[in-house]
């Protein structure tokens, strides 16, 4: 239908021609893009951490209240041609956002205008508490006027806050934002709570300052007072401390008693500093505290190093000496010597540390080494029997039973000289003892050195080796002779052994003297020949000769060991 037609072509062909001014509206309604783009929570804390001025904020409601007077004002309606266009809609969100905006930003400023007001009336009143309390003690004393010169100090800067917050709330009310009556009343009473404050501060300043005179007076009689005491102190120190003829517990008890005098000065000394450092006394510390403290501490360690040598001691005393050991009993004693000698310097005129240093010197060079003397393996029965006879009484010679403290109760320790030389002697004659051991062991093993002769007799090879050895051994023999300790069991061991070198030498020189006229007449009597004919006589003695000594060498070189073939 061609009317139809025409018209659907009139129709299209004025779309087209609106589609300009269409687009144009659109863009117009741009510029207000912003208010539903941006994100009103982040741009408020941007606000509040960029600590935004009073004027931005102003700046920043006013144009959105001026945007929303201009969105207001626009048509809600188009009409082109044949279209109607409504923006009805987009114009009441964008008023919204308007109103938004604006709640928020004022909002945001309420809330710190009200803090900012509260602040104030909080430290109004929480400085009048502060400084309308008098002052107890030095402490509260130098609280209240810390407090006080800091708030006078702050002054210019706490009234300085007035006036932005009045300006805050002045445009709070431009803006028509609701303000509590609880703030109203803070904000018209500002000023006059200012004086208030004004007048809390002179009145404070003026207990501080009867406060100071009272208590300067109360400090100076307390440091006096307390000097007073330190001086009586220190004279109770250098008269009471304990002396050596004191006992352990008595001297402690006396020593621990002062000790807690010197503590309880001590804190009284530290009560008074804070005080001192108000009134800018001096408050360099008290020389004869220090020393009395000092003196105590040495007193204290010199003791308890006594008490603990007398425990170690008694501990000692109960041990049976075979238990004992000497090495480690030596290395305590020392390590004593050295605890005590680091405090010569400071406390070598007391009489306590002479007396330990004494004792523990005696245990060690005296006490010490009659345990060791007591301890000798060399000691036999008849050391323990000259012991006996020396200090005249019974004497149990066990070191099982015999302990410690039987050396002191005994009085042994009173012949430490005579032990010393006790064992020593023990040792030598247990040294001569052993040698003579060695030398039987040695003639044990010694043999005579005998060879084949002419098939069917032995002869002796060598003696070299054994009068080296005869040599050696008697002359060892001879200086055992003239030692001191030539006598009892060991007299007899010497010269027994002195005879059997003495009969082993001559047996052998008798011995070789025999060997050697038997070798010659054995090369006459036993040669082929008519020397039996000769002297038949003699042939026969020497055959019954021959015999023998043929049998008495076969026998040595069957039995060589040299002292039972020379001493039975």
């Amino acid at each position: 239908n061609k009317i139809i037609l025409k018209i659907v072509v009139q129709i299209m062909n004025g779309m087209t021609r609106i589609t300009a001014d269409v687009r144009k509206m659109m863009i117009s309604w741009e510029e207000y893009k912003l208010l539903w783009e941006k994100d009103k929570d982040s741009c408020l804390r941007r606000y509040a951490k960029a600590n935004r001025s009073l004027e931005s904020y102003d700046r920043d409601v006013t144009r959105h209240k001026k945007d929303q007077i201009e969105i207001e004002s626009l048509d809600s309606t188009c009409t082109r041609n044949i279209v109607k266009i409504d923006f009805s809609l987009l114009k009441t969100v964008l008023i919204s956002h308007c109103v938004d905006w604006q709640h928020k930003l004022t909002g945001q400023l309420h809330k710190n205008a009200e803090e900012q007001l509260r602040d104030l009336h909080n430290l109004f009143d929480s400085s009048k508490a502060k400084l309308s309390t008098i002052p107890h003690d030095f402490a509260d004393l130098r609280v209240t006027i810390e407090c006080l010169d800091e708030l006078r100090t702050d002054l210019p800067n706490i009234e300085s806050k007035f006036n932005p917050v009045e300006a805050t709330y002045r445009v709070l009310e431009k803006f028509l934002v609701n303000i509590s009556d609880d703030e109203q009343i803070m904000l018209e009473s500002l000023h006059l709570k200012w004086e208030s404050f004004e007048h809390v501060l002179d009145d404070a300043q003026v207990i501080v300052d009867e406060c100071k005179l009272t208590m300067g007076h109360q400090l100076s009689e307390s440091i006096e007072k307390h000097k007073e005491c330190v001086r009586n102190f220190r004279e109770e120190v250098i008269t009471a401390l304990p002396t050596p003829d004191d006992s352990m517990d008595v001297a402690l008890s006396r020593i621990s008693s002062l000790q807690k005098k010197a503590k309880f000065l001590r804190n009284e000394e530290t009560a008074l500093q804070p005080g001192m450092e108000l009134f800018g006394f001096d408050l360099q510390e008290n020389k004869q505290l220090v020393d009395s403290e000092r003196d105590l501490s040495l007193m204290h360690m010199i003791w308890t190093l006594a008490s603990e040598w007398e425990k170690l001691l008694n501990k000692w005393k109960t041990q049976p000496l075979s238990t004992l050991d000497t090495e480690s009993m030596e290395n305590a004693a020392t390590t004593f010597q050295k605890n005590i000698g680091k405090m010569r310097r400071e406390i070598s005129s007391w009489g306590i540390w002479a007396s330990l240093r004494d004792r523990v010197e005696i245990f060690k060079t005296a006490s010490l080494p009659v345990v060791v003397d007591l301890k000798c393996d060399a000691l036999c029965d008849r050391h323990w029997e000259s012991l006996k006879k020396k200090i005249g009484r019974t004497l149990d010679c066990s070191l099982d039973t015999l302990t410690f403290g039987d050396v002191f109760t005994l009085g042994l320790n009173e012949y430490s000289d005579f032990l010393a030389e006790l064992s020593v002697n023990a040792r030598k004659e247990e040294s001569i003892e052993k040698s003579l051991d060695e030398l039987k062991q040695r003639w044990f093993d010694i043999e005579l050195e005998l060879s084949i002769y002419k098939e069917v007799y032995y002869k002796i090879k060598s003696t070299e080796d054994l009068f080296s050895a005869l040599e050696d051994d008697s002359i060892s023999l001879s200086t055992m002779k003239v030692s001191k300790f030539y006598y009892g069991s060991i007299k007899s061991k010497i010269d027994e052994w002195d005879q059997k070198l003495s009969k082993i030498s001559e047996t052998v020189d008798m011995v070789l003297i025999v060997q050697r006229k038997w070798i010659y007449l054995e090369n006459i009597f036993m040669a082929a020949g008519d020397i039996s004919k000769q002297l038949p006589k003699e042939h026969l003695t020497f055959l019954s000769v021959n015999t023998e000594f043929k049998d008495m060498m076969g026998h040595a070189f069957s039995h060589p060991q040299v002292t039972k073939l020379c001493c039975g």
